[in-house]
């Protein structure tokens, strides 16, 4: 692929991306364990769709950006990656929330 056939296209995740997002996550995150399981992905793409973020090439995804919301008087800085992921992946999404939080690995 060279730049000049390079052309991204910003999208909402879906889980038919669901594969795609994995090896990415696999890829990028091996040293954590890899991509979060499949019914996380979900949780965040039901809870906050427009949050969950994909950059593709063509029919290939290359990036994406997850987030959740959440209370900043309970999440403002500092805080931990714990604190808004728990140790089985569930994450804790405040749909009346009124801070961004990015929330991947």
């Amino acid at each position: 692929m060279t730049v000049e056939n390079t052309r991204l296209e910003i999208c909402n995740l879906s889980m038919d991306l669901y594969p795609q997002v994995k090896k990415l996550m696999d890829e990028v995150y091996a040293e954590l364990g890899g991509a979060w399981p499949s019914h996380t992905i979900e949780y965040l793409i039901t809870e906050f769709p427009e949050g969950q973020i994909g950059f593709t090439d063509g029919d290939n995804l290359v990036g994406l950006a997850l987030s959740v919301q959440v209370d900043y008087g309970r999440f403002s800085n500092p805080h931990t990656y714990e604190d808004i992921v728990d140790a089985n992946n569930r994450i804790n999404n405040d749909k009346n929330g009124d801070a961004l939080r990015a929330c991947c690995n």
